[in-house]
């Protein structure tokens, strides 16, 4: 999830631009959308970042 997109802020700040700080209004609703918690959701964006940049294949 991110949030760097200028000019589409969240709901609640729509018109304004855009800060990360935001990012966890971001969540909040993709937790919604998913039907899940919002620490499950957390739980499962660690998991992937884990996955995708921690647990690569080193070169041989």
């Amino acid at each position: 999830m991110e949030t760097d997109a200028p000019f589409l802020a969240p709901v609640p700040y729509r018109g304004q631009p855009n800060r990360p700080a935001w990012v966890r209004v971001v969540a909040e609703r993709v937790a919604q959308e998913r039907q899940v918690t919002l620490a499950e959701l957390e739980a499962q964006t660690d998991a992937n970042f884990t996955r995708l940049f921690l647990e690569r294949e080193k070169p041989a």
